[in-house]
């Protein structure tokens, strides 16, 4: 449902704090479901923090029960830390 879709950022903070990574998503834009398809809640997310730590991260996005979809990532290096901005897109019915 939309209301599970737009659970993802609190989600998101939530996994963030237990892997000790820097995380902020702001929501895009959502487009509303039509008949036989689905809607589509798109977020950008910043994380900032080493790069085994944000692999773990992104496994545990990936694993939510939301139908998640990465529709861009860029990953950059500063220092002995990363940082990772990405498109997410949560589908719903």
């Amino acid at each position: 449902s939309q209301d599970e879709a737009a659970k993802l950022p609190d989600l998101v903070v939530a996994q963030g704090l237990k892997n000790k990574i820097l995380t902020e998503i702001k929501l895009i834009d959502t487009t509303a479901p039509k008949p036989n398809q689905t809607g589509v809640i798109s977020f950008k997310l910043t994380a900032i923090g080493i790069y085994s730590v944000l692999l773990n991260f992104l496994r545990a996005i990936e694993s939510l029960n939301l139908p998640v979809a990465f529709e861009s990532t860029n990953l950059t290096r500063q220092n002995d830390r990363f940082s990772l901005e990405a498109t997410i897109k949560v589908f719903f019915r």
